[in-house]
């Protein structure tokens, strides 16, 4: 850098500093009512610069956010002034700071005070506006202007800090945008609502005006003192119901608006969203209440997964109830000794967790690779209860794992039939090769589909950020992701397979699942009425 540069990098980082300091002390000020009356508090900000705070006493605080003020100036609006003496005009230095909802006047003693905190608070609105964020803002200023050796524990992507502002970030992004759809992009037939209101509220009050000339006109004719109050109340009846009509229609047009936007977010997005406020919070539930939505955010990722999973099932399959039924005691020694064999970790809640589904479905009982869903399940959720009730849901239509863990597989022998009919469809070459060497593809298929893939990760092959979003498919869709998931394996697995010999072919499945993603599963995406169709004729075959 020049020396230019320095001594320009340098000023900006002293400005800061001074304003950052100046700003966090008290100063008292003289503030002023609706009813023009004085108040004597202490004007100052939070440490964190998130709030404007204005102390009346110990016991009695307001509090301003940083992201409501739009500007600081000196002077006072023409109503207050007409309302003060000569002299406490000529004795005190006024200013006024404007926020979304109302404009704060305020008064100093001194000229030199006013301008400082006008100029300090001026320049810490731009600064905010630059950053988008008011959070962490003391720590925007020192860790952007001063070299990073001088600390212990830089902003790094990964820090909480760094999460922290970024969610900031976000809401702030957000805010400007409601401020930006709500206030700014007023069209021609907006305008006219809100003309139409007021010329309501005019003829609303020439209506109140005309009524009691008429009442004092009648008070001594009785008889038409009725027949006035009867019209009196039809017409102002019409005219509210014309106000709210127009109040309806312009809480349509914003609703219309909006929906627009939440095609382009996440849920991520969606969640930070509907905390803004009521409106929000009904228009994206009503916006998750469509399962079509849920297909759409199941492709971008559903995170947090312990939030949204739990909230999509109990939104389309109410959780079923426990019931209290006996288990086989050599199921529960079956439960403890593959538990204890495979898993790394949290071997006694994973154990509870199967005994308590065995008690809930007797048919179902115990099937090896249980386990292994059970424990991933752990991972996202870390909560009993979730678990349980999750692996419960799973069990039914239209995810249909009960029939696949349940003694003789006939669910487990209709996955193979379809993808034979599909594998020959999709990659016929695969086909041929497996029969030349004599391999059956449900040796192949039936630890994936048994263990929802998650066999592959306990080896080390499919890395758990694949896993977690081809169950985030699952969870969504249901039955037919096993399918496209495993024809996309098998797909991706096409260049270590083929010309290979038994061995090689067997392994091969397992050395390119690094490579998958959510675009290629998406990409062999079947239709379930073609799956219902395969059943059918599954069925027929079997009777």
């Amino acid at each position: 850098m020049t020396e230019i540069e320095n001594k320009v990098a340098f000023d900006k980082k002293k400005a800061l500093d001074s304003m950052v300091e100046y700003l966090t002390q008290s100063h008292i000020f003289i503030k002023y009512t609706k009813n023009f009356k004085k108040n004597v508090l202490l004007v100052f900000f939070s440490e964190n610069l998130q709030k404007l705070i204005f102390e009346i006493n110990k016991q009695t605080r307001k509090a301003v956010m940083l992201t409501d003020i739009y500007y600081s100036e000196p002077g006072l609006t023409k109503e207050l002034i007409m309302h003060l003496y000569k002299e406490d005009i000529k004795n005190l230095y006024g200013m006024k700071i404007v926020t979304k909802k109302r404009i704060i006047e305020l008064s100093a003693m001194h000229r030199l005070e006013r301008d400082s905190f006008v100029k300090n608070l001026n320049l810490l609105i731009q600064v905010m506006k630059e950053w988008k964020s008011s959070n962490g803002l003391r720590n925007y200023f020192i860790r952007c202007l001063e070299p990073q050796d001088n600390f212990k524990k830089p902003l790094t992507p990964v820090s909480p800090e760094y999460k922290e502002l970024e969610s900031q970030i976000i809401k702030d992004l957000l805010s400007d945008m409601v401020y930006k759809i709500e206030f700014e992009s007023l069209n021609t037939s907006q305008k006219k609502l809100h003309n139409d209101l007021k010329l309501i509220n005019y003829e609303n009050q020439y209506i109140e005006n005309q009524y009691s000339i008429y009442v004092n006109q009648t008070r001594e004719k009785d008889k038409n003192l009725e027949g006035i109050l009867t019209i009196h109340t039809h017409v102002l009846h019409k005219y509210y119901l014309r106000s709210i009509w127009h109040k309806a229609e312009q809480r349509q047009e914003k609703h219309k608006k909006w929906k627009k936007v939440l095609e382009f977010l996440d849920s991520k997005d969606l969640l930070i969203l509907r905390g803004v406020n009521r409106f929000f919070l009904k228009l994206v539930k009503d916006y998750l209440s469509q399962k079509d939505n849920w297909a759409r955010l199941c492709y971008l990722g559903l995170k947090p997964r312990n939030l949204l999973w739990v909230e999509y099932l109990r939104e389309f399959f109410p959780f079923l109830r426990s019931k209290s039924l006996h288990y086989d005691e050599n199921v529960e020694d079956e439960i403890r000794k593959d538990v204890s064999r495979g898993l790394p970790d949290r071997m006694n809640e994973v154990e509870e967790a199967l005994k308590a589904i065995c008690s809930y479905n007797h048919e179902v009982g115990y099937c090896q690779g249980m386990q292994l869903v059970t424990h991933f399940l752990f991972i996202v959720f870390n909560d009993s209860d979730k678990v349980v009730e999750t692996l419960k849901t799973i069990m039914e239509p239209p995810y249909y794992m009960g029939e696949i863990w349940k003694s003789g597989f006939s669910r487990l022998k209709l996955a193979i039939f379809q993808l034979e009919v599909l594998v020959g469809l999709k990659v016929p070459y695969l086909l041929d090769h497996l029969r030349k060497l004599e391999i059956n593809l449900d040796i192949i298929v039936t630890p994936w589909i048994v263990t929802i893939f998650s066999h592959m990760t306990y080896q080390q092959k499919l890395p758990i950020e694949t896993l977690k979003l081809i169950w985030d498919m699952f969870i969504v869709l249901g039955w037919p992701v096993l399918i496209s998931a495993s024809l996309a394996i098998l797909y991706i697995s096409l260049d270590k397979v083929l010309g290979k010999n038994l061995e090689e072919t067997l392994s091969g499945f397992y050395l390119g699942l690094s490579s998958l993603n959510l675009s290629t599963i998406k990409k062999f995406s079947i239709d379930p009425q073609f799956l219902r169709q395969l059943e059918d004729s599954f069925n027929d075959q079997n009777k």
